[in-house]
């Protein structure tokens, strides 16, 4: 719910649906009338301080435009979309604030936001599975979600249940602080299939 008004720039209530089966989270559409959204997270073999474990790395989102939201509740007063980017960089602010004094593992300066990778349809959204929202390149941290955007308005040959979503992929909190603080080192994401 915090992703779809911030996203949307309003304040009102959404109902969210946690998936715990990854195929029921992939049959799901979000709903406008009433806002209904659906999340899932993905639990990805990290290495904790030298161990493997599984671990809730990914949490995907599947959220309404504000203009479908408009559409039925007026009084919403949902603004133009957010790209997924300005969520993921709060998410980050945030943990980093709450880490307060602890040695880091990166510094801000070594911490690079970049724009949303955009995919056409779910099909391409959920391919690699999971994805990977942080890498480490050359000494520096790059942050990165993967949306998929697709107003109601605009002309598209997709059935109507598909169009005027935002989908997110985006780092859990505790994700986020792990591989601040250095306890999470391997940060690419095992590339599957969306079957697999």
């Amino acid at each position: 719910m915090r992703a779809q008004n911030l996203l949307t720039q309003s304040d009102f209530r959404a109902v969210n649906e946690v998936h715990l089966n990854f195929a029921s989270f992939v049959k799901s559409k979000p709903a406008a009338d009433p806002v209904k959204t659906h999340q899932f997270t993905h639990y990805m073999p990290v290495e904790v301080e030298g161990e493997e474990q599984a671990f809730p790395a990914i949490v995907s989102c599947k959220l309404k435009t504000a203009e479908r939201i408009n559409h039925f509740d007026p009084q919403a007063n949902a603004k133009a979309d957010l790209p997924c980017r300005v969520l993921l960089e709060r998410e980050v602010e945030t943990a980093w604030s709450e880490l307060g004094n602890q040695p880091l593992a990166y510094e801000r300066d070594d911490m690079v936001f970049m724009d949303d990778e955009i995919a056409n349809q779910g099909r391409t959204w959920l391919v690699p599975w999971p994805y990977a929202v942080a890498r480490a390149e050359r000494d520096q941290l790059i942050w990165q979600s993967k949306a998929l955007l697709v107003n109601y308005s605009a002309w598209n040959p997709m059935p109507a249940r598909f169009l005027g979503t935002h989908y997110c992929h985006l780092p859990t909190p505790a994700y986020i602080k792990g591989i601040l603080t250095g306890e999470i080192t391997n940060l690419v994401a095992p590339v599957a299939s969306a079957e697999g």
